[in-house]
């Protein structure tokens, strides 16, 4: 379905960045200002914790939908997800590779080896 195409879609894009990017620029703002009051450590200090939960919860999320097929009990298993996921979480965190790397490494195997296996 296209609407607006192009043009509509860098005012979609732009409309979905502007208010995480305000508040972000808002946040550096307040943080640089008064950074030297033990509250504002604090309040970073939570912030902190509540953004590793949120891309914890993220990753469970996409790793729940890619290799389980979106339930985690359904007993269907996208063992090439399954393989991808587990080389490069080894390469991420045993080899210390280049995240960015793996990413595009792992979109390439996915790329040739799905329509090669039929998956």
């Amino acid at each position: 379905m296209k609407v607006a195409g192009i043009p509509g879609a860098i005012l979609a894009t732009t409309g979905f960045l502007a208010l995480p990017l305000a508040v972000v620029l808002i946040l550096a703002f307040l943080y640089g200002r008064y950074r030297a009051f033990p509250v504002v450590g604090k309040v970073f200090s939570v912030l902190n914790a509540c953004i590793v939960a949120v891309l914890l919860s993220s990753a469970i999320n996409l790793i729940v939908s890619s290799v389980f097929g979106g339930a985690l009990f359904s007993g269907k298993v996208d063992f090439l997800a399954l393989v991808i996921f587990l080389v490069s979480f080894l390469g991420l965190f045993k080899l210390k590779l280049n995240p960015v790397l793996l990413l595009f490494a792992s979109a390439l195997v996915g790329a040739v080896l799905y329509p090669v296996l039929g998956i």
